[in-house]
């Protein structure tokens, strides 16, 4: 069963070059390069096969959900940058990639800038894909980068599809998760859903949250088989 860690770009090179994600004298290992730069000469770190590194694969999209974009201008005109946005065409890649890992037992390390969103969904996706692992995903997924998740699976004809509807976290904080440089999420009016006080009821966790219908699913999807 592959192995899947998530890094930022900075310690994804480190890794790869300094004693590596995976023990470099057993475990051989793919990269999946998430990038804001789609060529690879203005990429200012650039992965290359070394030591148990064996292949590595880009794949460049905006960290901008599709739906927050106006569809009537191009991703460039709004923001700057000559990159798409995370689409069934990435989702598609990411899947072939996860069939590749499985069929050859390659680990699989993903990074994108800063490890905390695209990257994050991406090995959450590929966890469950490849592995039939839910446990990362309440810690992967949050309200910046569910939209990606939801992309990947929409891609199938089949049971993951269900995926696809998983609903927006609705309370994250990640303050003290060193992993995650430190990002807080909340739900929308977060303030207008705490109880007063006196009052009796449940608290929100200081975690990730997702709806009772979306832990149900993954339950159901990571039983079978």
């Amino acid at each position: 069963m592959p192995k899947i860690t998530v890094m930022s770009a900075e310690k994804a090179f480190l890794a790869a070059h300094y004693g590596g994600p995976f023990d470099f004298k057993k475990e051989d290992y793919i990269i999946i390069s998430i990038t804001d730069i789609r060529n690879d000469n203005d990429c200012p770190v650039v992965f290359r096969p070394v030591k148990n590194l064996k292949y590595v694969f880009r794949v460049p999209f905006i960290d901008i959900a599709a739906d927050r974009l106006d569809p009537t201008k191009t991703v460039e005109e709004q923001t700057g940058l000559d990159l798409p946005v995370f689409s069934k065409k990435e989702a598609r890649k990411i899947k072939a990639i996860g069939d590749f890992a499985k069929k050859y037992d390659y680990h699989i390390l993903v990074h994108c800038e800063a490890g905390v969103s695209r990257s994050q969904a991406v090995g959450a996706c590929l966890e469950l894909y490849v592995n039939k692992d839910a446990s990362n995903v309440e810690r992967r997924i949050h309200s910046g980068n569910y939209t990606y998740f939801q992309t990947f699976f929409r891609q199938f004809d089949n049971d993951w599809t269900i995926l696809s509807n998983l609903q927006k976290p609705i309370y994250q904080d990640f303050r003290d998760n060193a992993e995650l440089f430190g990002y807080f999420y909340k739900m929308d009016h977060y303030e207008d859903h705490k109880l007063p006080q006196g009052a009796f009821g449940p608290d929100y966790p200081r975690s990730h949250m997702l709806s009772l219908v979306d832990r149900i699913n993954l339950q159901n999807l990571t039983k079978k088989g």
